[in-house]
């Protein structure tokens, strides 16, 4: 008999054999390398117990000026803001407006069909009715609820699309008979239309191409073919969010839309107004006959917000009105010359601000004043419309890549814009660069189109399809940020597959290998299973890829889509960065990373931060805290890790394995072996076991049926509550048996 020490060395080798892997491992699940031996993964539990609509592509955490923590999500339709583990739906709305409506129930169904000229919806969109003139339709309420942070989101979704004039929706009642059509007028919202789950386009393994746009030859974003994405950021409190392909939003933290107007209806008198010339009260109302002189009461508003301003202008006569808040005019209403009920945003960057409507010969009545907070996310004035990715830089810009050029207004894919610093005209972000500020742009020259950007310490890193750029700020307003061409033929596979990792960066290229960034040139990192992951990405799901950089651990790992489960994220590959790792014999010499590789459904993740613990977002459209506990949410953590075969004795004679003796720190729940034997390396297998044991096992006897060859594999695994085990000095006592077929 002879004990002898079983080699762990770190890393698994998926693309070589598990001979050719002897001393390391072939395969793994929730395992890290920590100082050069596996352990397990931390637990995960809820961050929110309510599911987010979509399926989440983009995590954000901040803290706005009150200390209040926040976390941004953007799934592929919504757009979500979570404090307190409460989700509060903040989906740009992009029109609104009072249409005429025809609406038809059928009796016994919630579907409900209406009829809305050019109404401009997609199949998935929301909406919102609300001040219907009429309430019901067959027992179905048209209007919808006021928002608030519960989820399913209060309006209703566009079932299907039947031609551009009337679409169906799901009430939230059962019609208790046929009716209609019957015709209502309503206000209404539309939100942001629902982007792709999955990617649809011949993409390969980038993120656009040319004549795939939504006008004919128009250059494509990646948003009209690829699975949604999302640039989120925070500008001082406010979050900065994105779409791929589309505007640029903002948002204030806030969940409370309380009435800023005192008496805005009026009721019983014209108490908190001045009234000019020609302004006098009546019926619950003001009413003003040729005036010249504005109705006027002055408003407290939060600072840096965007507010919703409503009201309804009817008998109207003759001459216009026009609206302000602080002196500056509500965009589209400087000269208002028809009954209706207006309602718009502004921007405000002060507080006391005087809310005016002002005559110019304006004979009308004004009713039903209100200025609340928005809740919801707004464009950003002046910004670009179509960005493939956005960012705030650490000196304060709002930069914006793959966008359109401010010069000629056309789409431009590797077109670098950024706004003036922390500078605003009447709240509003400046873009158009002149002599008196910093916005300025740039244009990359290696690639087609950028893929993705990301602030990594000084650093603004710039992926295209095809290199990597660093932009530097220059204290010069003739330059402002200086870029230099890192590297070439290094270029990003997909929109999240690139993490920054203290103030360094890595990513996967379209052609499969992986890169490490920290200042010189980029570092190629010889991965032992890229052929594994880069055959099996789903086909054009490259920008499922997301790269979840775990500082405490030095680690990044890139969950992906893998083809032999479907099309969403199901596995990843994690690069543990300061586990220093020799080629196996007989292999290239270079820098070979350390690799492992295991079963998880995480579509976003963000590093640890103001929030304690990592946090990414599941398939099952949950957020979760992750190395929170040794469990899953208070149930069993599941984890295993197989050794590459390893050679006993000198191959002459069959050896075996009489016992095993575990050192396991930190074993939790305990764990189970199997041992499998080969008589060559290609030989079928012969196991044994399982035999479980815990931390207080000595030794593991074999005997009843030992494992008999030239190789042995031993494969390890656990499933408790909690769960954890880190390898220490495994030994085996093995035995010669003589014998040598």
């Amino acid at each position: 008999m002879s004990f002898t020490k079983i080699p762990l060395n770190p890393g698994v080798y998926v693309d070589d054999t598990p001979a050719k892997a002897e001393g390391f491992f072939v395969s793994s699940d929730k395992i890290r390398f920590v100082r050069g031996l596996p352990q397990v993964f931390g637990g995960w539990e809820y961050l929110s117990t309510t599911a987010l609509t979509g399926t989440c592509r983009a995590l954000h955490a901040w803290a706005d000026i009150s200390t209040v923590k926040w976390l941004a999500a953007g799934t592929n339709s919504n757009l979500y803001a979570l404090t307190d583990s409460l989700p509060y739906d903040c989906t740009p709305v992009v029109a609104r407006g009072n249409v005429a409506v025809n609406i038809t129930t059928v009796n016994g169904s919630a579907v409900v069909t209406c009829d809305w000229t050019a109404h401009g919806l997609v199949q998935g969109q929301a909406f919102r009715f609300f001040n219907s003139t009429t309430t019901t339709v067959g027992g179905v309420t048209i209007n919808t609820a006021a928002a608030s942070t519960t989820t399913p989101s209060p309006w209703y979704i566009v079932a299907s699309v039947v031609t551009a004039n009337q679409f169906t929706f799901t009430a939230a009642q059962t019609a208790t008979s046929n009716a209609g059509p019957t015709a209502a007028t309503v206000n209404y919202w539309q939100f942001l239309a629902p982007g792709l789950v999955n990617s649809i386009g011949a993409l390969g393994y980038g993120t656009g191409v040319y004549s795939t746009g939504s006008t004919y030859s128009s250059p494509a974003t990646g948003s009209d073919v690829s699975a949604r994405t999302w640039s989120l950021g925070n500008y001082v409190q406010n979050f900065i969010a994105s779409p791929r392909g589309g505007k640029i939003y903002e948002w204030r933290p806030t969940t409370s839309n309380a009435e800023l107007v005192t008496n805005g209806t009026f009721t019983g008198s014209a108490t908190g107004w001045t009234l000019g010339a020609g302004w006098a009260y009546g019926a619950n109302a003001v009413t003003a006959t040729l005036s010249n002189t504005a109705l006027s009461q002055s408003i407290t508003i939060p600072a840096n917000c965007f507010c919703l301003i409503r009201f309804v202008l009817s008998a109207f006569a003759a001459g216009t009105v026009a609206v302000s808040v602080g002196g500056t005019n509500v965009t589209g209403w400087s000269a208002l010359a028809a009954n209706g009920t207006y309602e718009g945003t502004f921007f405000n960057a002060g507080s006391a601000k005087t809310l005016a409507f002002t005559g110019t010969g304006f004979t009308g009545t004004i009713d039903t004043v209100s200025v609340t907070q928005y809740t919801q996310a707004e464009v950003v004035p002046n910004a670009p419309t179509t960005n493939t990715c956005v960012l705030v830089t650490p000196e304060g810009f709002v930069m914006a890549c793959g966008t359109v050029e401010a010069a000629t207004s056309n789409f431009n894919p590797l077109h670098v814009r950024w706004s003036d610093i922390g500078s605003t005209v009447g709240g509003e972000q400046i873009w158009t660069p002149s002599s008196t500020n910093l916005s300025s742009y740039i244009t990359l020259g290696i690639g087609s189109r950028i893929v993705a950007a990301k602030v990594a310490g000084t650093e603004i890193l710039i992926w295209t399809d095809k290199a990597l750029y660093a932009l530097t700020y220059v204290n010069n307003s003739g330059i402002v940020y200086s870029p230099r061409i890192v590297g070439v033929n290094c270029g990003l596979i997909g929109a999240n597959a690139a993490a920054v990792l203290g103030t360094g960066a890595y990513w996967m290229t379209p052609e499969g290998t992986t890169y490490a960034y920290s200042g010189g040139v980029p570092v190629l990192i010889k991965s032992t299973m890229s052929k594994d992951v880069f055959d099996h990405i789903a086909a054009v799901q490259q920008d499922k890829i997301y790269a979840g950089p775990n500082g405490k651990f030095n680690e990044v790992a890139w969950f992906y889509p893998d083809s032999r489960d479907g099309n969403e994220c199901s596995r990843y590959t994690l690069l543990c960065t300061q586990e220093a790792i020799a080629p196996p014999p007989g292999t290239n010499p270079g820098i070979v990373g350390c690799f492992a590789n295991g079963t998880f459904d995480i579509t976003a993740w963000i590093d640890a931060s103001i929030l304690g613990f990592p946090v990414a977002a599941h398939t099952d459209g949950y957020i979760y805290f992750h190395e929170k506990g040794s469990t899953v949410n208070g149930g069993a953590l599941s984890w295993s890790l197989e050794t590459g075969l390893l050679k006993i004795g000198n191959g002459d004679t069959l050896y075996k394995v009489n016992s095993l003796y575990p050192d396991f720190a930190g074993l939790m729940g305990g764990a189970t072996m199997r041992a499998s034997a080969y008589k060559y390396a290609q030989s079928t297998s012969v196991s044994t076991g399982p035999f479980d044991f815990t931390s207080a096992t000595e030794k593991l006897d074999l005997l009843a049926g030992p494992p008999i060859g030239r190789f042995v594999g031993y494969r390890f695994y656990g499933n408790s509550s909690p769960a954890f085990m880190r390898t220490g000095l495994l030994t085996m006592d093995i035995e010669d048996t003589g014998m040598a077929f």
